[in-house]
């Protein structure tokens, strides 16, 4: 029996449950993300994406993601790449769910100076939960690869816990590269209407090249 999962989606993270075979899963994001330690300059994203329960295991989808980035009086914005997705779970208990997942993003055909990456790149993960009594813990450990570049470790953990009429989720969430940033993520999530979610989380940079601060909002529709 699969175990149902307090929140739809994390903040910097990912959840490991696909959707249901022929549902459909809408979601847009848009972030900011303030100064760093080391410089002024300052991003914000959005991105919408689209997923589709091939089967009660297998889920695709595409995200279609654009970034805006200033500094100094000067910015740069634009669409910042291609978002193919893939998840497939193996496991999935009444307490206990584990899946794999990867992500490819194909660079734009014109890509903007300060947008994005002008290479591809492959993100192969792992992902679970686990009920803990009312709560639910999630995990993630993936692998940041780019054509030209040194490999990258991506990782997340999270706790939710039913809060009011929703629930609190509190995050770790970080990457290991040669510019290593690392965030906690307090924040909250509800479901409303007839399959919506919204979570609204505050990013706190933790070491010297991650931003200082930031707001996460995520809003997804699932159907039918």
């Amino acid at each position: 029996m699969e175990q149902r999962e307090l929140v739809r989606e994390l903040f910097l993270g990912e959840t490991p449950a696909p959707s249901e075979q022929g549902q459909i899963q809408i979601i847009s994001e848009s972030s900011y993300f303030g100064r760093t330690r080391n410089s002024d300059g300052q991003e914000a994203s959005f991105a919408l994406g689209v997923s589709y329960g091939v089967t009660d295991c297998l889920e695709l989808g595409i995200t279609f993601p654009a970034e805006f980035a200033w500094e100094d009086g000067d910015s740069n914005s634009g669409f910042a790449g291609l978002e193919l997705e893939a998840l497939y779970c193996f496991c999935d208990l009444d307490d206990f769910t584990l899946s794999i997942a990867g992500t490819v993003t194909v660079p734009p055909v014109n890509p903007q100076e300060g947008v994005g990456s002008d290479a591809l790149q492959f993100e192969p993960e792992i992902l679970a939960a686990c009920k803990l009594g009312p709560a639910q813990l999630f995990g993630q450990l993936g692998l940041n690869l780019e054509a030209g570049a040194k490999a990258g470790l991506i990782y997340s953990t999270a706790i939710a816990a039913p809060l009011g009429p929703g629930a609190g989720v509190l995050e770790l969430a970080g990457s290991a590269a040669s510019e290593s940033e690392l965030y906690v993520v307090p924040g909250y999530a509800i479901e409303f209407g007839h399959g919506w979610e919204l979570d609204v989380g505050v990013p706190i940079g933790l070491t010297e090249h991650s931003r200082e601060w930031g707001v996460v909002v995520k809003l997804s529709y699932e159907f039918p």
